[in-house]
This record gives structure tokens, sequence and C-alpha cells, in this order.
């Protein structure tokens, strides 16, 4: 869009789920049915989420062989969803709210600031860092933190890719209970993150792995001291 080298790349998509599934649910006192003298109710659960998402990436660099010297990414995402218990006090402890709930939130899921720090090697190898809400897989398969985020991260790789390594800080946000996604709200928790991979670890297409991670969570203090 500027030159030959600041491109724009626009994505919408839309993503649903569905899930119907039927297990004991507990009648309680106030079972949707009356004279339903049985401890459990009706076990079948609806439940639907959607997703409306539109990404907006700017960024410079012909991007065919090396990383981009500049990259913005802003990824607002608007959530409805629907879920049905078919019994009384399951989604809210008020039975007079009854066995629906239609429920819908807007989040800006992503928002980050990448900048190309300088090239190690011939072939690209690189180190770059990122600000803001940006996604980090931490541990390959996702098992300790995958998540979407606010942060700042060091990342980059060197022996022609075969070794990749990350720094990152994140100040968790909250999210929304029934959409999971982001809000602007400060969870009180920081997450440190430093990571190393080794590709073609003592035979080809074997990856090692060495992970570092801390997790510090505030406090509530339940008796505070008088200022």
């Amino acid at each position: 869009i500027i030159g030959q080298d600041i491109f724009l790349d626009l994505t919408a998509s839309s993503e649903t789920d569905f899930e119907a599934r039927s297990l004991p649910a507990p009648g309680g006192v106030s079972a949707a049915l009356p004279n339903r003298g049985e401890f459990f109710g009706r076990s079948d659960q609806v439940f639907v989420q959607n997703y409306f998402s539109f990404t907006a990436e700017l960024f410079e660099g012909d991007t065919v062989f090396q990383p981009v010297h500049w990259l913005a990414r802003l990824q607002p995402v608007y959530n409805i969803n629907y879920t049905d218990t078919q019994e009384r006090g399951l989604l809210s402890p008020n039975p007079a709210r009854g066995t629906g709930r239609t429920d819908d939130f807007l989040a800006l899921q992503e928002a980050f600031l990448e900048i190309h720090l300088g090239d190690m090697s011939d072939n690209y190898d690189f180190i770059a860092s990122r600000f803001g809400n940006q996604p980090f897989n931490s541990d390959f398969r996702g098992f300790i933190f995958n998540d979407v985020n606010s942060g700042a991260r060091l990342f980059g790789n060197a022996g022609n890719n075969r070794w990749q390594y990350n720094l990152a800080l994140f100040n968790m946000r909250e999210k929304d209970s029934n959409s999971g996604l982001n809000t602007f709200d400060s969870r009180d928790q920081n997450v440190f993150i430093a990571n190393l991979y080794r590709q073609d670890f003592l035979w080809h297409g074997y990856t090692a792995q060495w992970s570092l991670q801390a997790n510090r969570q505030g406090l509530l203090d339940v008796n505070p001291e008088p200022d």
C-alpha cells in the first residue's frame, strides 16, 4: 500500500463451536419440572459459541526470505454464545433465571507491535521483539502455557534456524467467563518464560527443548492495615 515494501493484510473469519451432551445434572430444590423428587434432573445440555474476528496487519519487508522489519497487528473479536441445560440452578444460583442463557462479548484480543532488531547471519537468522497482546506457546505442545495475553517478548534464532529461543514476560489479563476472551482488567499475576529449542539434536528430526517458567500471583490481603 506504500511503496514496494509496506503491505496491509486484512482477514475476516467466523468460527462456530457446537456441543451437545447428556450427563447427570442435579435437580435441586427448584427443579425445572414440578413434582420431581429424584436427585438427578434432566441431563441434556447444549452449548453454542460463535466468534467473529477481523485482523489487520501492517508490516514492512519482503517476507519471502527474511523476517518483517516491523509489524503492527490488531484483532478485535466479537463472541456470542448460547447455553441450555434444561435444569435450573446450573447457570445461576437464582432459579428464576431459568435454564438458558445468551451472552455476548467484544474484545481487543490481539494488539501488538513487532520490531526486527537485526540479522545474525547471511541466512537471515534474526533477533526481534514484540510488545502488547500477543499469542504465545511456551512449551512446544502447549501443556504449560498457551495463551493470548499482554506482555513483552524477545525472540529469534541462530545456526540456520536450528536454534530458537524466547524470553517473555506477561502481565496476565482477566478472561470473560462465558467467551474466554481477554478483558482489560489485570489479574495481578506475572508469568516469566525462557526457553530454547534445538532442532536435529543428536540425530535428524529430533527436537530438544529447555524451558524455565515462573509464575508470581499477587496475594489478597484479607486484613489490610489502615493508612
